[in-house]
């Protein structure tokens, strides 16, 4: 091989190493910017996914809200219609014995039906069991002095006592019969304290006893 051949050859593969390095460095920047590419698409990829969940959990909640205030709506329905018995059933017991006998309206604490089954149509009315907050001596005494009617419906009123009180109470029965059929006034205070009057005066006290 000649001089200049050999010159010649020397110089391209001078050029070819020059070449090689170039292209390796722009690989290598590129690898470099690769992953950070991918690096950036995996953080793209979790904003994402995020975002889907948080979507995913919005979704959600809107419905349980929606839930919520649809129940919130009928709460608020059985509320009315709670509150309309209620001053119903305060108002029927001013009404029954009269209005006039009270200084404030009537209080009732809770009232139901009685477990009792329904009579047939036209057959006896029902049972109501309530718990009247004041007024219950009063009401109590009213009743037993007046026929009382509510919407053209024969009512009466009886206390709602234990167990225990009925049968200290009945221990009166026969007691309270004479005295009835002897036209001598008395009364059987709550729980079971019988009162005999005389001349208009209460002379006597008897506390029952249970049998």
């Amino acid at each position: 091989m000649s001089t200049d051949e050999t010159h010649m050859y020397e110089m391209c593969k001078e050029m070819c190493k020059e070449m090689s390095e170039t292209i390796l460095g722009r690989l290598e920047r590129f690898d470099a910017f690769d992953t950070k590419f991918q690096s950036v698409l995996s953080v793209q990829t979790d904003l994402q996914n995020h975002v889907v969940n948080q979507e995913q959990m919005t979704s959600a909640l809107d419905e349980r809200v929606e839930v919520l205030e649809t129940k919130c709506e009928d709460l608020a329905k059985y509320a009315s219609q709670l509150q309309a018995k209620l001053l119903d059933l305060e108002t029927r017991p001013a009404e029954i014995v009269g209005k006039q006998h009270f200084p404030h309206p009537v209080k009732v604490d809770r009232a139901h039906r009685s477990l009792q089954p329904k009579s047939a149509a036209g057959g006896k009315q029902g049972t109501i069991m309530a718990r009247i907050c004041h007024f219950q001596e009063q009401i109590l005494r009213l009743s037993r002095a007046q026929s009382m009617e509510y919407k053209g419906n024969k009512v009466l009123i009886f206390p709602d006592y234990t167990s225990e009180v009925m049968d200290q109470r009945r221990a009166f029965r026969d007691v309270m019969k004479a005295l009835r059929d002897g036209g001598v006034k008395h009364h059987l205070r709550y729980p079971a304290r019988f009162h005999i009057y005389w001349g208009g005066q209460d002379t006597r006290q008897v506390r029952g006893t249970r049998k």
